[in-house]
């Protein structure tokens, strides 16, 4: 899914720090992650405690909805915005 190299915390020649292109970048990369896994639990396990990632089936340990509980911030934070809000709604 990633094609491109992780960036290095440090290096032997740096700090390892990464200008404002670099960082948006990859910010951008783990957004369209988190899209791509979001987008397959809310079609196969919506409601459901966790996806299974091999077979993508809905699995209840917990039956709490956790997947949904826990990616409510994380989707917040990441500006994905409409699909917290479908989140919250959800679980109201």
């Amino acid at each position: 899914f990633l094609q491109k190299q992780a960036p290095v915390a440090l290096s032997a020649q740096g700090s390892g720090n990464m200008d404002l292109a670099e960082a948006s970048m990859w910010a951008e990369e783990v957004k369209e992650a988190m899209l791509f896994s979001w987008k397959n639990y809310r079609q196969k396990a919506w409601g459901h405690d966790e996806i299974m990632p091999i077979s993508g089936v809905a699995k209840d340990w917990a039956g709490m909805s956790l997947s949904m509980l826990d990616a409510l911030s994380t989707l917040h934070l990441m500006g994905l915005h409409d699909e917290a809000h479908e989140v919250a709604e959800w679980l109201e």
